[in-house]
């Protein structure tokens, strides 16, 4: 177990409002509700929520409002381990939030309605780094990029792990990407940041803008990625039935950060991380999804490999 670890994360963190129903309903009428749950989103948030359950000290530093959403945020956090003390809290605006809709099926269909809100971006000033010199890694995911330069130059003086998770388009996204160590890309976002044929000359292309790992997330057809000119390419857990697929991404990003800080080789870095993702699709909602680490690594690496 991680115990004594700390893990830092900058980023823009929401409330999510959850409901399940039969089948969307038609414009103009309703549908009734047959599950609801408010959980947390956004992937720096998220990932420390699913490393907080593995063990881990954690901390966020981000903005929020002090209007009901930013409350219901802020209160996602108020767990043992998890410190927000780095929170800003910016009056009287609209923190951000989202309404997803999910449609029952064998796999649940989802439509999302989200808003940003109109709280400000973090300000690099804004960002008390001292938080950082402890940690074992900083993770940025390109929602706060003043703040995320700010910081991830601050930790890569001190020799400490910055790790980028990308999923969405972001400002400032080429020094994003030269700044980190750690890269986890979605294939749309690769597409646009370092357009090749083949999956394999697109990592190459995404080591050559800075960082020294690179992984590119497919969905069902799982990941791929390069250390040190070694790619390895990894399926998901196709024996897992799943539920709901949002937020998977983020506990993805989780476990790679969980096998980085212990060592564990690509091949065993890209196995966990695909199990958390996969494990986590079996419930509503990614932080209701979070699995256990154990069952996390009995499956990622059977026989305590």
């Amino acid at each position: 177990m991680a115990g004594s670890q700390t893990i830092v994360g900058i980023g823009r963190p929401r409330v999510d409002f959850l409901g399940t129903m039969r089948r969307f309903p038609e414009l103009g009428s309703k549908a009734d509700l047959r599950q609801f749950s408010i959980q947390g989103g956004g992937a720096a948030a998220t990932a420390l929520i699913a490393l907080l359950e593995w063990d881990y000290e954690c901390r966020l530093i981000a903005k929020v409002s002090n209007d009901p959403f930013g409350q219901l945020i802020r209160g996602g956090f108020d767990l043992p381990g998890f410190d927000t003390d780095g929170f800003v809290i910016e009056p009287d605006r609209i923190s951000p939030f989202a309404f997803v809709a999910l449609q029952q099926g064998e796999t649940m269909e989802r439509a999302v309605f989200q808003t940003l809100g109109n709280v400000p971006p973090l300000e690099a000033d804004e960002v008390q780094l001292e938080r950082i010199d402890d940690c074992a890694a900083l993770l940025i995911d390109g929602t706060e990029p003043e703040a995320q330069l700010a910081a991830a130059a601050y930790a890569r003086q001190r020799s400490i792990l910055v790790m980028l998770h990308l999923n969405r388009p972001a400002e400032r996204i080429d020094e994003l990407i030269a700044g980190c160590d750690v890269l986890i890309s979605s294939e749309r976002i690769t597409a646009d940041v370092a357009p090749r044929g083949a999956v394999d000359d697109s990592l190459r292309a995404l080591v050559k803008l800075g960082p020294r790992v690179a992984v590119i997330t497919m969905g069902q057809e799982g990941s791929v990625g390069i250390e040190d000119g070694e790619i390895v390419h990894q399926p998901i857990f196709s024996d897992i039935t799943p539920l709901e697929r949002g937020g998977a991404g983020h506990i993805y990003f989780a476990g790679f950060v969980h096998a980085t800080v212990h060592g564990k080789s690509l091949q065993h870095r890209l196995q966990l991380a695909s199990a958390a993702a996969g494990l986590s699709c079996r419930h509503i909602g990614a932080w209701a999804g979070v699995p256990s680490l154990e069952e996390t690594t009995a499956l990622a690496w059977p026989g305590g490999r």
